[in-house]
């Protein structure tokens, strides 16, 4: 019996030891290695510079060369690399104050420089469904994930205009187009 007591006494000696060493080094190596910890976030800010909003109405037939010219700049004036998309917003675009749309309503955009120089063409197409605006529509993305690192700027050229085709455009009589960028 006493040899089982002694056993017994070392089992509970062992694992009481073992606790005690288990507890101490946890307590001890989270002290030891804690260390501070800083968390840095960067600030994401774009800034748009733009003249006036795009507002035509009764436009007249004519060719690029002549369409009414909206010049914009997007800078990033934050810490991060911006990602942006350029829509068109609040569109209104009726006929006798309807919604409609129009094949011959065309609009190109193009990269420009610090001075507004025509660049390359970003996209261009209409306010028709091939161009995948739907008549009443709110909003018509041009462009998606454009991409601005920190102290970039790029500027634009949005040209706007009802193209002639050579032929009656009744059907483009009376249009009236006012948007936002």
């Amino acid at each position: 019996m006493e040899e089982k007591q002694s056993k017994l006494f070392l089992i509970v000696l062992v694992a009481i030891v073992l606790i005690v060493t288990g507890v101490s080094y946890a307590y001890f190596t989270a002290m030891d290695t804690s260390e501070e910890q800083v968390v840095q976030s960067g600030v994401l800010e774009l800034t748009y510079t733009t003249g006036q909003d795009i507002n035509a109405t009764n436009i007249i037939p004519t060719e690029e060369e002549n369409a009414s010219v909206h010049q914009f700049t997007v800078e990033n004036t934050g810490t991060l690399d911006a990602h942006y998309n350029i829509s068109f917003i609040d569109i209104t675009l009726t006929k006798m104050g309807m919604d409609t749309f129009s094949n011959n309503l065309k609009w190109a955009l193009y990269q420009a420089d610090e001075d507004y120089a025509e660049g390359t063409l970003v996209k261009s197409g209409s306010f028709s469904s091939s161009s995948g605006y739907l008549s009443g529509d709110n909003e018509f993305v041009i462009k998606t994930n454009m991409i601005l690192a920190p102290a970039e700027k790029q500027s634009y050229i949005l040209k706007v205009w009802l193209q002639e085709t050579g032929k009656s455009q009744n059907e483009d009589q009376g249009l009236s187009l006012a948007m936002k960028m």
